[in-house]
């Protein structure tokens, strides 16, 4: 069965709604892939491999696992799939080129050891500098595996120097496993794990996803004040406190003075991030209650700024 040598699917030429459909079985790429690298359409298509599977596949044939996630989506859903891997591990913290200055790499390890209990290794990289070969060491099975979006297929690509495989903003690029042939060494992409997130971000993944150093942005909020992600999303201050968001440049942020409608009260302890997944977080200063809309999913933790 003839694989996508873009995302790893198998190719299929009887249904063109499902994964890996082609005209021609001869093709290489299956459509999905061959229209986003000349089109950049974005096609979501759901995975048919679950969480557990992954895991499984990881634990069971891997030799050297690298677990890629970025800093703006650090969460306990992430994290607990981490902790499930039981191979030799690096904790990849992917696309440090769009990280402030003045988050240092030791901010972001006291955030994973004092928060997250990582023991872990730690490796800071960015797709335009690094080569994670140095560290492959023995081993000739390797798996790189993350949250999807995390940017572990890009990292291939520049330590592999592989220009077939499929990179984009769009969730579930990779769609099956991919190994990727490199000198002695059997390289295999997996699918992105998924978790719990807002579903109407997955239409605004290349706003959501930086393209450059992030721009924190500071607001002092009154009582009864309101902070607009994009439209998206709408986070109302019952008290007046100090913020500061991790978010894209490419999502606007204002200040309105009407509540959220169709919410719910959640208490802020002092110094605390409010995760927004699938965007990046907010640090909040000061104890207070904020109101969020009931659908909203996200994550409280204890901050390291």
């Amino acid at each position: 069965m003839s694989k996508c040598i873009g995302c790893g699917v198998a190719l299929q030429n009887t249904d063109s709604n499902l994964p890996g459909y082609v005209n021609d079985l001869s093709y290489k790429y299956c459509e999905r892939c061959f229209r986003n690298i000349n089109y950049s359409e974005i096609r979501d298509n759901e995975l048919d491999i679950t969480n557990e599977d992954i895991v499984k596949m990881i634990n069971l044939k891997s030799e050297l696992t690298f677990f890629v996630i970025d800093f703006f989506n650090i969460s306990n859903d992430v994290i607990d799939i981490y902790n499930q891997i039981k191979t030799p591990k690096y904790l990849v913290v992917n696309k440090m080129d769009v990280i402030p200055k003045s988050i240092n790499n030791n901010i972001i390890i006291n955030l994973l050891k004092k928060v997250y209990h990582i023991t872990d290794e730690i490796i800071f990289t960015s797709v335009k500098e690094s080569n994670l070969k140095e560290y492959f060491g023995d081993y000739k099975n390797i798996y790189f595996c993350g949250i999807t979006n995390s940017g572990k297929t890009s990292l291939i690509s520049k330590t592999t120097s592989n220009n077939y495989i499929t990179k984009s903003s769009m969730i579930n690029t990779t769609q099956d496993y991919l190994i990727i042939y490199y000198e002695d060494y059997n390289i295999v992409d997996t699918p992105g794990f998924i978790i719990d997130t807002n579903p109407i971000l997955s239409k605004y993944q290349k706003l959501i996803n930086p393209s450059k150093v992030i721009k924190v942005r500071n607001y002092q909020v009154k009582e009864e004040t309101t902070l607009n992600i994009h439209n998206l999303i709408r986070i109302t201050f019952k008290d007046s406190n100090n913020v500061s968001c991790y978010i894209s440049n490419g999502l606007l942020v204002t200040k309105e003075y009407q509540s959220v409608e169709d919410y719910k009260e959640i208490e802020i302890p002092d110094n605390s991030d409010l995760i927004i997944k699938g965007i990046g977080f907010l640090n909040i200063k000061n104890k207070g209650i904020i109101k969020i809309p009931k659908t909203l999913v996200y994550e409280i933790r204890e901050s390291v700024f």
